[in-house]
């Protein structure tokens, strides 16, 4: 029974992987990568490439700055457009003529949608890192695998968000402006709340609230993450030293890791129980 369970599931995951590829949204997603990165690369050693700047340059800043708010939209997008157009054309009501279960359905879902963004985002990464290189201003291989990484928990974060909207949507239309109200808050309203709410606080509990509320956001979480993982946490402040060695230490990479698998589990979790109360 097991074994067929792990079957069905990979039968959706393909099912969805084939519908992804041939997704314009996902071509789009993937060129606006390509395009984005090129042009703020290159724009950058432009302007700035008489500073002999080292660790995270301005170049390396604003990559990460742009996976940070197109990953995200990409994941969040395109996952609530899938689920919520199978919902609003009745696909969704064929789970209860084929021995499929919600779960194994948003699972399947989930891992095709994912491994297809995965796949966009490498292609959209690769084309930038060629069109740097033709244009004579050089490439690197660890930067495209760190760019890839960053992405990589986003893409899982969002893609499960969405799909958590798209199952509480049945429009297309609804599936967009939610999308968009719930990327923007996430990658640019929070992290402003959160300044701006901290220095209310008593300042002993200021670091510590500090913590807990960049960890409920994965994108502030990855931005934070990122930076200390490189070794450049000084330009937090010294009195953010000992997070950098948190973070980097075995205990923090499990930490980082389970965090991820959470951002990832619980929206999917939300989203079998909605399917399962039906339509």
């Amino acid at each position: 029974m097991r074994r067929m369970n792990i079957r069905q599931v990979k039968a959706v995951a393909g099912y969805e992987w084939q519908m992804m590829l041939r997704s314009r949204w996902l071509a789009a997603f993937a060129a606006l990568f390509a395009i984005l990165g090129v042009f703020l690369a290159y724009w950058n050693n432009a302007l700035f490439s008489s500073t002999g700047a080292n660790g995270m340059t301005r170049q390396s800043m604003m990559l990460l700055n742009m996976v940070l708010q197109l990953a995200p939209l990409m994941g969040v997008l395109l996952s609530s457009l899938s689920l919520s157009g199978e919902r609003n054309d009745g696909m969704t009501r064929l789970l209860r003529t084929y021995p499929l279960t919600e779960a194994q359905y948003v699972i399947g879902k989930f891992l095709g949608l994912f491994l297809a963004l995965v796949c966009a985002v490498l292609a959209g990464t690769m084309l930038a890192y060629v069109g740097l290189v033709v244009l004579g201003q050089g490439g690197s291989i660890q930067a495209i695998g760190a760019l890839l990484l960053t992405s990589i928990p986003l893409l899982a974060a969002f893609s499960s968000l969405g799909l958590c909207l798209g199952s509480r949507v049945r429009s297309r239309l609804n599936a967009i402006a939610g999308s968009l109200f719930l990327w923007f808050f996430l990658v640019y309203i929070y992290g402003m709340g959160v300044m701006a709410a901290l220095p209310m606080l008593p300042r002993m509990v200021q670091e510590g609230m500090l913590a807990v509320l960049l960890a409920l956001n994965p994108v502030e979480a990855v931005r934070i993450g990122t930076v200390f993982w490189q070794g450049q946490g000084y330009m937090y402040g010294p009195a953010f030293y000992y997070w950098e060695q948190i973070i980097r230490s075995p205990v923090g990479i499990v930490g980082s890791v389970a965090l991820m698998v959470i951002y990832s589990l619980i929206p999917l979790l939300f989203a079998v129980r909605k399917l399962k109360r039906g339509e």
